[in-house]
């Protein structure tokens, strides 16, 4: 890195690794983002790197600074291209129609958000409905 006088850019990238008792707080972060709602944020040095001289560590220690993090500012659509496929429909014990399938989908992140997602989940649940809004079944695994 090389600094010049005035202001500086500097680009950083890193991994949020929360711990399990701080997950409901980058949900709501995500959420906010997600929402289009802006977020505070705060940046503190912790260090400067393994091979660092002193005097630099005890720099980068001492930033702390607060930004504005704006939320995603278009219509966010996450996914699309949906497709139906395997249908069935089985009738169970008090002779209702119970109706399966197999969905699949395009799931895209905006291009702002240039970082990968690993989501730790075993299903997700989505409602059926029609053009109308009419949901047809709910929950659909």
């Amino acid at each position: 890195m090389i600094l010049l006088p005035g202001m500086n850019i500097i680009s950083m990238n890193g991994v949020m690794d929360p711990s399990i008792a701080h997950l409901d707080l980058v949900s709501e972060f995500f959420s906010r983002y997600m929402r289009g709602e802006e977020s505070q944020v705060s940046v503190t040095g912790v260090n400067a790197g393994p091979d660092a001289p002193l005097w630099l560590d005890r720099a980068v220690q001492k930033i702390n600074t607060t930004s504005d993090f704006k939320g995603y500012a278009s219509p966010l659509t996450l996914l699309g291209g949906l497709e139906l496929g395997a249908m069935g429909i089985t009738i169970d014990a008090e002779g209702n129609p119970l109706f399966s399938g197999e969905v699949n989908a395009t799931m895209k992140l905006p291009a702002s958000m240039q970082m990968p997602m690993a989501i730790p989940c075993s299903a997700m649940s989505f409602n059926m409905s029609d053009d109308q809004g009419n949901v047809l079944g709910t929950p659909f695994p």
